[in-house]
C-alpha cells in the first residue's frame, strides 16, 4: 500500500481516490487502445477504463501510471513509451492520463483482482462500451489525439562555438543550455499551452494533449558526456556521436526512422533534409528553448 491511498475531495466537492492525484496510462497501437473492465467491487465497477490509480508522493505522473501498469495489466515499463499528457484538473486534485505507445508487441492481461479483462479496443467500439465517467469525458479529446513527437537536434547547429557565429547572431547557445534545455524536453514535455510564436506556429497545436513528451536524438561530434542517470532521460534521449562529416546523413536518418514511426519531426538542423521527401517542422536553437512546458509541470511532478 503506498502513502498516496486514500480518498479526498476536490475543490468542487467531489470525493476522489488519491491523496496526491491519481493517472492512469492509455496505450494506443495503431488505433486500438488497452482498456480494463473494472471489477464489481471497486469505485464504478463493471465499467472499462484506463489501468491506473493513486499517485504516490515520491512518484509522477508516468511513474505512477507505468507502475499501476504493471500491477494491473502485467505491462512492462520498458515496453512502452510515453509520448503525452492529459491533466484532469478538478482543483486540489488531479487525474493525468498518461499516452504511451508500445516499444513492440505486448500482451496485457488482467494481473490482479481490481480487473475482469484487460484487452484491445478498436478505437470505432469504445464509444459504445459502459465507460468509468472520468474516462468518458476525457475520451473525445484523447482519441482526437495526432502523432507523438520526434525532436532531433544537430549539436553543431545548435552549440554556440562549434562554429564561427556572425556578431549578435543568436541561433546557438552554450552546450551545457543546451542539455538543460533537453533534459527539461524530455522531463515535462513540450506543451500547446506554450507561447504562441513558439509550438503553434511550429505546427504541434493540433494535438489536444497538455503536454507532448517527444523522443530525442542528439546528433554531433561535439556531444559532451552526461552524469545523468534519470530514467526520463535513458528512455526519451538518444545520444549519437558521429564524426563531422557523417552528421548529414545521421540527421537525415533519424528524420527517416521518425516518418517511419509515424512520428511529427522537429528538427534543429542546418541541413535542408528535401531529400527525405517528407516534410518537417525547422527550428533554431533559441526556439527550441521555448517550447518547454509550463501549466503542466505541477501536475506531472511529485508534490
Amino acid at each position: 500500500m503506498g502513502d498516496g491511498d486514500g480518498w479526498v475531495r476536490c475543490d468542487l466537492g467531489h470525493r476522489h481516490w488519491g491523496r496526491f492525484g491519481a493517472a492512469g496510462i492509455l496505450i494506443n497501437d495503431g488505433g486500438n487502445f488497452v482498456l480494463q473492465h473494472r471489477a464489481p467491487w471497486t469505485h464504478e465497477g463493471d465499467t472499462w477504463g484506463i489501468p491506473g490509480g493513486a499517485r504516490d508522493s515520491h512518484e509522477d505522473a508516468v511513474q505512477a501510471a507505468t507502475r499501476e501498469a504493471v500491477e494491473e495489466a502485467a505491462v512492462d515499463p520498458a515496453s512502452v513509451r510515453a509520448t503525452g499528457l492529459l491533466v484532469d484538473d478538478h482543483g486540489g486534485w488531479s487525474y493525468t492520463t498518461v499516452l504511451a505507445r508500445p516499444q513492440h508487441p505486448i500482451n496485457p492481461h488482467a494481473a490482479n483482482a481490481e480487473s475482469t479483462q484487460i484487452r484491445w479496443w478498436p478505437e470505432s467500439e469504445i464509444a459504445q462500451l459502459p465507460l468509468h465517467r472520468g474516462f468518458a469525458g476525457t475520451w473525445p479529446r484523447l482519441r482526437s489525439v495526432g502523432s507523438p513527437v520526434a525532436l532531433i537536434v544537430d549539436t553543431h547547429a545548435a552549440v554556440a562555438g562549434v562554429v564561427p557565429l556572425p556578431q549578435g547572431d543568436d541561433t546557438a547557445m552554450p552546450v551545457q543550455t543546451l542539455l538543460e534545455t533537453i533534459y527539461r524536453l524530455a522531463r515535462f514535455g513540450i506543451s500547446d499551452r506554450a507561447e504562441p510564436d513558439s509550438v503553434s506556429q511550429h505546427s504541434v497545436s493540433q494535438h489536444s494533449l497538455d503536454a507532448l513528451l517527444p523522443r530525442i536524438v542528439l546528433i554531433g561530434s561535439d556531444l559532451p558526456e552526461t552524469e545523468s542517470t534519470s530514467e526520463w532521460w535513458q528512455a526519451s534521449v538518444t545520444l549519437h556521436r558521429v564524426r563531422d562529416s557523417e552528421r548529414a546523413a545521421a540527421v537525415e536518418q533519424a528524420c527517416l526512422t521518425a516518418f517511419e514511426n509515424d512520428e511529427r519531426v522537429l528538427v534543429v538542423s542546418e541541413e535542408s533534409l528535401q531529400s527525405t521527401g517528407y516534410s518537417v517542422t525547422h527550428l533554431s536553437a533559441i526556439e527550441l528553448a521555448t517550447l518547454g512546458v509550463s501549466a503542466v509541470s505541477a501536475a506531472s511532478e511529485p508534490d
